[in-house]
């Protein structure tokens, strides 16, 4: 999903300089209209994993487990 074309140049952006006032607009634009649907997936499955490691974190700390399926004892 980050490595979408439409990502790209974002991607390319150098953090260590200040960007430019039509750089900011022009990814705005970007993020807000043109690619708008690819910006929700993204932030969905963010959203997805930051539940996964949640619940993981959770379920270390207070030592839950998965159940175990026992085999149907016979009835006489």
């Amino acid at each position: 999903m980050v490595t979408a074309d439409a990502f790209e140049p974002v991607l390319k952006e150098s953090l260590k300089t200040r960007m430019s006032y039509s750089a900011v607009t022009a990814y705005d634009a970007l993020f807000r209209v043109s690619e708008k649907q690819k910006v929700k997936q993204l932030l969905q499955a963010i959203y997805a994993l930051d539940v996964y490691i949640s619940v993981g974190i959770t379920a270390r700390e207070r030592g839950f487990i998965f159940p175990k399926a026992l085999e149907k004892e016979s009835v006489s």
